[in-house]
């Protein structure tokens, strides 16, 4: 990886407990770090990830935990934009994997370039929901979570999953968007939604119980046909549900 401190759109203050606080000039953002995090904002020019990795000596810590540190760092000022990376090793996994740090921008890209595919399932009236900053906030919040499949390190597919706050007792996740890449073929579809909904239900499972579909009219046929054939059931339909007129049809799957 490679990156650059953008300078310019930031300021810092030294606080009596020791930590930084760092307000962003163009978001009006204001963030607590501690103390390493200076090193890596006094950086200059293009830096070279592993070179920067060999400044830092620290009593105790291990080089691994450094450069899990650092690495979420510089993806968490990324999305502030006070770091640009400007060179970043490809995703090499394969299969489904839930998204971190590192594939936020590329997520967010994903959903921008393929958000009007015909297979997909997701509202992109307002296409800055699905920006970096916004997917981040989100799922940082503990709010939306994105698993991706990937092959050949590139990712084919994104389903989006709601959450209630796990402190409220409702043991419901919603799922609530699905992203195709351009590139997929229609019988691969269901699959690809299976194995998607599949592992998320293995992440969730421990405190959740069931997956949950808002059907609200035809639009969402092509989906919900999908749904079905993979086991959601009809659990009920709310009359009237949005905006006075529209009924609202729950569909649930048993994780």
């Amino acid at each position: 990886m490679k990156f650059r401190i953008n300078k310019n759109d930031f300021k810092i203050r030294d606080e009596q407990d020791g930590t930084l606080s760092l307000m962003t000039l163009s978001t009006s953002q204001l963030i607590y770090l501690n103390t390493t995090a200076r090193l890596l904002i006094q950086q200059e020019g293009i830096v070279d990830f592993e070179d920067f990795l060999k400044q830092l000596k620290f009593d105790g810590v291990e080089e691994v935990e450094l450069r899990s540190d650092y690495q979420d760092l510089i993806y968490q000022l990324e999305a502030l934009g006070i770091v640009e990376i400007v060179e970043e090793e490809p995703l090499t996994e394969h299969g489904c994997m839930l998204v971190g740090e590192k594939e936020y921008r590329e997520v967010s890209k994903f959903i921008l370039e393929n958000g009007n595919n015909k297979f997909n399932f997701i509202d992109m009236t307002y296409p800055d929901n699905y920006s970096l900053q916004n997917l981040r906030a989100r799922q940082f919040n503990g709010e939306e979570f994105n698993i991706i499949k990937l092959k050949d390190g590139k990712i084919i597919a994104d389903v989006i999953i709601a959450v209630a706050p796990f402190n409220t007792g409702i043991s419901v996740v919603s799922f609530s968007a699905i992203v195709m890449d351009k590139s997929i073929e229609e019988n691969d579809v269901e699959n690809i939604i299976k194995e998607l909904l599949e592992y998320s239900s293995g992440l969730f499972a421990d405190k959740y119980n069931k997956i949950r579909f808002y059907y609200t009219d035809e639009k969402q046929d092509y989906i919900l046909n999908i749904l079905k054939n993979i086991g959601f059931k009809k659990t009920c339909t709310l009359e009237k549900e949005i905006c006075k007129n529209i009924d609202l049809t729950l569909y649930d799957k048993m994780m």
